[in-house]
């Protein structure tokens, strides 16, 4: 065996002689950049051999000298994508990566677990990339046409399907992309159903298990890559909204100064177009309520200039956004007039943000600093599920939106007004209401109290994160946790309420994506239920 284990020693060294090879082959292409020769064949060149080194590497096992390549290939795309001529900068960091990939193949050859600190090279990147983002899009405000406003996710335009001959390409090409995402999930199933016969039977061999295993893992990574052609970075949402914001605290007199981070962070390009809306009303809502004066700020220890900042990270398939300021921190507990208008605001936008299946959260800091927090799934199409039965039927929850499995016995049960049930559960208390009666968007029906309490305490609970407060969901027990294809509703079937769309079970029977967003907003919708909790 070889350095790295698992293959020979000739193999490794074929791999040392090939990356030194295409490395050669990187720094005369720079070299032609630098002369400004041949740019885009050069780039070309760049990026190919960027992805050979970066395919090569995989393939030895050196899985994180192959993800530094991809983001330098991925750096080489996006400047071939924008037809903009090279910057001193993009030269700079092609070159930095050019050195830091040498050292680093340097170190491999007498050990191959050595790992180049690559910080510097990842900021190189995540910065000239923000730059050349921002050119392209300032060249395309320039010389833009009515067709490209729908790509600058301004609320009031309407997209105009015989606006010039690219539609129905584009058209075309959505349609492909849903064909392929389809087909995955067909393949999935098909998955399920061989493991659900797998575990019929008697004796396995290993390598039909090692076979079975390998395909669930290809099988996943093709779901998430078909998904992710759907994918657009946020950072043109957040420029725009970042020069609004600019724009509004100018208009208002206020002094403001505006940090921005995680542009790169990519979400479903029918979930960024959802998001611009409610994001808009959120900036007017929180500059609506107020800010303290500068001299009320220095009072209290503040610079008089407010700060804001809007920020994005992913993680487990969900994206957060949030905007923070360092302004009065109301609270939508509060029973002051700004804070009773905020929290109307507020419950608006979280309407705006069901159709995504978003949610808000208000934080509010001892400080009196604020967070306001959007979660969403990165694609409604490809997501993390709790599946779960209720009244012997199975139903899929998104993962995102719950947040504990609570085991019969682990709470206790509370009936007040009459017939509305609560939970106890770690010295708090929470609505309770199944999963039934939810999708009928009802409250629950009158029933005696000990029976009541008896079936509560028998069955499992979900705490769910939606709206202003959690809600304790009573179900009869969790069935699997899986990522899954989500097939779309029938035409006839999108005005349900309640809905997200369907998946396939591995034993062939259709189930039921709920819709948790929109059918806890009908629960809080209820007077008697909004003034207990």
């Amino acid at each position: 065996m070889g350095l790295l284990g698992h293959i020979s020693q000739d193999v490794f060294n074929i791999f040392l002689a090939e990356a030194a090879d295409l490395l050669g082959q990187w720094d005369e292409a720079c070299c032609a950049l630098e002369k400004g020769e041949d740019t885009r064949e050069a780039l070309l060149w760049v990026m190919r051999t960027a992805q050979s080194l970066r395919r090569a590497s995989r393939g030895v096992g050196l899985d994180d000298l192959a993800q530094a390549l991809g983001s330098t290939e991925e750096l080489v795309r996006e400047l071939l994508k924008s037809d903009l001529q090279p910057h001193r900068t993009v030269l700079d960091t092609l070159q930095l990566a050019h050195t830091t990939l040498s050292r680093w193949l340097a170190g491999v050859r007498t050990d191959a677990d050595y790992v180049e600190d690559i910080t510097a090279l990842g900021d190189a990147i995540r910065i000239c990339r923000s730059g050349l983002q921002r050119a392209a899009s300032e060249a395309q405000n320039i010389g833009g046409s009515v067709a490209d406003e729908r790509n600058l996710f301004i609320p009031s335009r309407v997209p105009d399907s015989t606006a010039g001959a690219a539609a129905p390409f584009s058209a075309l090409t959505q349609q492909r992309i849903e064909d392929l995402i389809d087909t995955v999930g067909r393949i999935a199933t098909q998955h399920g159903v061989i493991a659900a016969f797998q575990n019929r039977s008697e004796q396995t061999s290993a390598e039909f298990s090692k076979a079975l295993e390998t395909s669930f893992r290809l099988s996943a990574e093709l779901q998430a890559k078909a998904v992710r052609l759907r994918m657009h970075p946020l950072s043109r949402v957040f420029e725009k909204l970042e020069d609004f914001i600019l724009d509004l605290a100018e208009e208002r007199h206020i002094a403001l100064q505006m940090d921005a981070e995680g542009q790169d962070v990519e979400l479903d390009e029918a979930l960024i177009e959802g998001l611009w809306k409610p994001l808009i009303e959120l900036v007017h809502a929180v500059f609506d309520v107020g800010f303290d004066s500068p001299e009320e700020r220095v009072k209290a220890g503040k610079l008089p200039s407010l700060f804001m900042r809007l920020s994005a990270n992913s993680e487990g398939g969900v994206v957060v956004i949030t905007l923070d300021d360092d302004g009065r921190g109301i609270s939508e507990n509060e029973s002051s007039l700004s804070a009773g208008e905020l929290k109307e605001r507020l419950e608006r936008i979280r309407s705006m943000l069901s159709p995504i299946s978003a949610t808000l959260k208000v934080v509010t800091h001892r400080d009196r600093s604020a967070s306001y927090q959007i979660s969403l799934p990165e694609s409604l199409r490809l997501l993390d599920l709790v599946v779960v039965k209720s009244q012997n039927q199975c139903f899929a929850l998104p993962s995102h939106l719950t947040d504990e499995l609570i085991e019969p016995g682990q709470f206790h049960t509370h009936t007040l007004r009459g017939d509305k049930q609560f939970i106890e559960y770690n010295s708090k208390i929470y609505p309770f209401v199944t999963l039934c009666d939810l999708l009928e968007h009802a409250p629950p029906t009158q029933r005696p109290r000990v029976q009541a309490s008896l079936a509560i305490e028998r069955g499992h609970v979900i705490l769910l994160r939606c709206g202003r407060e959690p809600i304790a969901l009573g179900i009869d027990g969790v069935v699997a946790s899986q990522r899954s294809i989500i097939t779309p509703l029938a035409a006839h079937l999108r005005h349900v309420r309640g809905l997200l769309g369907t998946l396939t079970s591995g034993d062939g029977e259709p189930v039921i994506v709920v819709d948790i967003v929109e059918i806890t907003d009908a629960f809080w919708a209820a007077p008697t239920e909004r003034d207990v909790a």
